[in-house]
Formats: structure tokens, sequence, C-alpha cells
């Protein structure tokens, strides 16, 4: 492999990594907001 082709495996990996951070954190924000308001009911 050459060096731009490392980068360009670098990039894509970093790339499909964010995309799943950015999703786990999206869901992750959705879920507390119902558990806060089950916490308002209370």
């Amino acid at each position: 492999m050459t060096p731009k082709e490392k980068i360009d495996a670098l990039e894509t990996v970093v790339n499909l990594a964010t995309s799943i951070i950015s999703l786990v954190t999206a869901i992750k924000l959705l879920s507390p907001k119902k558990k806060k308001k089950r916490r308002k009911r209370k």
C-alpha cells in the first residue's frame, strides 16, 4: 500500500467511527429525554 492509500483507509475508518459515535450520542440524547419526563411526572 502507498502512503496515500493508508491515509485514505484511515480517513474512511475515522469517518465511520465518527458517524457511529454521532448515532450513539443521538440515541443517548433521545432516550434520557424520556427518562427526564418520567422524573417530572413523579
